[in-house]
């Protein structure tokens, strides 16, 4: 091979590695502009432990939370319905109502599962997710 085949080849290689980073950063930007999360919150609610993650929010879509609820001092915890007995509200105080809750894995003093909303039409700012339960209770994410 003469040199100004190798150097070609190494050229080629080197265009072909860099278009495929720069479809893998778009296509990253895309997924975070489109795509909303947020971090893990934590809350013991009525002698059981909550912890709510939000995953994603597609305007018109479903968007989940990710929910697990923990105790042993209060079982009947474990059989609430959420999809009862939440709400999420914008920071322009729309309110969604959940379509539903699934519970994904259950034990008997742990239930893990996702609670499904229509998202809004727009990318909220913040989110307010409100379990009633005995009290009013409160998770809030700001993006």
């Amino acid at each position: 091979m003469t040199v100004k085949r190798v150097f070609l080849i190494r050229r080629l290689l080197a265009i072909g590695a860099s278009v495929l980073i720069g479809v893998f950063l778009v296509s990253l930007l895309n997924f975070a502009l489109h795509h909303l999360s947020g971090p893990k919150r934590s809350r013991i609610i009525s002698g059981a432990k909550f912890e709510i993650k939000p995953y994603k929010w597609k305007s018109n879509r479903e968007t989940d939370f990710h929910i697990v609820i923990e105790t042993f001092q209060n079982p009947p915890m474990l059989n609430l319905d959420l999809s009862k007995t939440a709400l999420i509200v914008d920071e322009l105080d729309n309110p969604y109502r959940p379509l539903k809750w699934i519970p994904k894995k259950r034990t008997g003093s742990r239930v893990e599962g996702d609670l499904i909303f229509t998202a809004g039409p727009h990318k909220p700012k913040q989110l307010t997710l409100i379990i009633f339960t005995s009290e009013e209770n409160q998770f809030q994410w700001t993006f």
